[in-house]
């Protein structure tokens, strides 16, 4: 059936349900952007089930809310929640607003309608085979049938399953911002949960260090002060000082992580949070944090 144009309460409108479960938001910067872009937006109508489900606007509902806005332009599809979600994740595919790894996240939701789906074929086919149980063959069709819905390969919709299945909160939530791969996410699930933890805080930590030498190596070729005041500088007078501070508090603590990198020249990096840390501990003097 063609999408009923309608205008609908903005209160009767919700996110899907998956995509509440899993925690995903629109981001702070998208609902920014839109609201540059001012009463236009507004325009073009969102689309949505009957039920109220957002299937595409989910960053005008948003903003909707936040001005207060009491009724929206619709197109309203006859669509089941399973249906929406299908459609959500095509246009995801398609346009990169979430990663791979949230993609197949939520596509894994519809696991087991495409198992019934699965089953009934089967039945419809005069195979007669128990409801409980799928060939292998069946369940590489699911999986395959998941990972084309996603737009991903076949093989990181088997990683993502492991992933959800074992990994940390810390770990996932990387892997949903976009910091951490499937591959390495996977890697990092067969660890301990306390190895995860350990592995991903190093894995972060290496990021922000090559993050840092390349804003100062940036500046220090091209001159660009504004991109040095990233990394605050200790003046040569309290470098001694912090040195000894640091490696006072240290002595005590493994958990303060030592690494070496290849970069010419006399350099010491430290971590915000490490400066911090042996300031609370009164090592230091509050204004040099």
């Amino acid at each position: 059936m063609e999408p009923q144009l309608k205008l609908r309460p903005v209160a009767e409108l919700r996110a899907h349900p998956s995509l509440v479960r899993h925690n995903f938001s629109v981001p702070a910067h998208k609902l920014a952007a839109l609201k540059e872009l001012g009463e236009q937006i507004f325009r073009e109508p969102i689309s949505i089930t009957k039920t109220g489900i957002v299937i595409d606007g989910n960053a005008r509902l948003e903003l909707a809310r936040h001005q207060c806005r009491a009724e929206l332009i619709c197109f309203e599809h006859d669509f089941t929640d399973d249906k929406a979600l299908v459609a959500i994740l095509r246009k995801e595919a398609s346009s990169r607003t979430l990663n791979a790894f949230a993609r197949i996240t939520l596509a894994l939701d519809l696991s087991l309608s495409l198992q019934q789906q699965a089953l009934a074929n089967q039945r419809h086919g005069g195979k007669n085979k128990a409801q409980s149980k799928l060939t292998e063959a069946d369940k590489i069709d699911v999986r395959s049938e998941i990972a084309h819905i996603a737009g991903v390969s076949t093989g990181n919709v088997t990683k993502v399953k492991q992933i959800l299945a074992t990994v940390v909160p810390e770990v996932r939530r990387e892997l949903e911002r976009g910091t951490l791969s499937i591959h390495r996410g996977y890697s990092l699930s067969k660890l301990s949960a306390s190895d995860q933890r350990l592995e991903i805080k190093r894995l972060l930590a290496e990021k922000g260090v090559n993050k840092t030498i390349q804003i100062l190596i940036a500046a220090h070729t091209s001159q660009q002060q504004s991109q040095l005041q990233k990394c605050r500088l200790v003046p040569e007078t309290e470098q001694n000082n912090l040195l000894a501070s640091v490696a006072a508090f240290t002595r005590t603590r493994s958990s303060v992580m030592v690494g070496v990198i290849n970069v010419p020249g006399n350099c010491i990096l430290l971590s915000q949070e490490l400066v911090s840390s042996v300031s609370q501990c009164h090592l230091l003097p509050t204004d040099a944090s």
